[in-house]
């Protein structure tokens, strides 16, 4: 077969293709309680992913979790119940292989201290700009992806150490199946990630 531009041009658009088809595939947990903006992510993101489920209870949450098994939980952390969005992520993921992406109100480092025995996670400050939330999820997906390929299999729980993980080789995976980004340690626990439009989020390692 020669390769020229137009089959050059369908081999991209294929690819493209089947990389738009794979994300509509990932399934997302919504934990949110405020009800309008749980309804705008639920009606916004069932456009492009399969949501299997939306609550503003921690409980909820993880009865739901346990039945649909979903890829990613988009998880409030101040929400209703005895139980706040990090404690109920947390028992999600000692159950489930799952990765976490935080939305709040509020940025500070106080929050991310609070998630370090949180699986890598990325922090989305309301109000939430729903571009800017799929590129998050997105690149959500691949980075777990890539970095539970450090997971002992002894265990079952996530804990890549900084040691292990070449930061070069997963910036190439999240670049070239989601979209080109940047990414640098900013200490032994924390992943700094940005893009063009200033898309910024964290990852945070258990490695104390």
């Amino acid at each position: 077969m020669i390769l020229n531009s137009a089959n050059y041009s369908n081999i991209v658009f294929f690819k493209r293709l089947i990389t738009k088809l794979y994300r509509i595939m990932y399934k997302i947990l919504i934990v949110e309680d405020e009800l309008q903006l749980q309804a705008f992510l639920k009606r916004n993101l069932s456009k492009y992913y399969e949501v299997v489920g939306a609550t503003s209870s921690g409980e909820e949450a993880i009865s739901m979790a346990s039945k649909n098994s979903p890829d990613i939980v988009l998880m409030d952390i101040n929400i209703e119940g005895n139980l706040d969005g990090i404690e109920t992520a947390k028992q999600i993921q000692d159950k489930h292989d799952v990765a976490v992406l935080f939305l709040t109100s509020r940025k500070d480092d106080d929050a991310l201290h609070r998630t370090r025995f949180i699986k890598p996670f990325g922090y989305i400050v309301k109000p939430v700009d729903i571009n800017f939330l799929k590129s998050n999820i997105a690149i959500c997906v691949q980075m777990y992806k890539e970095l539970s390929k450090k997971k002992q299999p002894e265990h079952s729980t996530f804990k890549p150490a900084y040691e292990d993980i070449n930061l070069k080789d997963i910036n190439s995976e999240v670049s070239d199946n989601v979209e080109p980004v940047s990414m640098q340690w900013k200490n032994k626990n924390r992943i700094e990630i940005g893009n063009d439009s200033h898309l910024k989020q964290y990852w945070v390692l258990d490695n104390d």
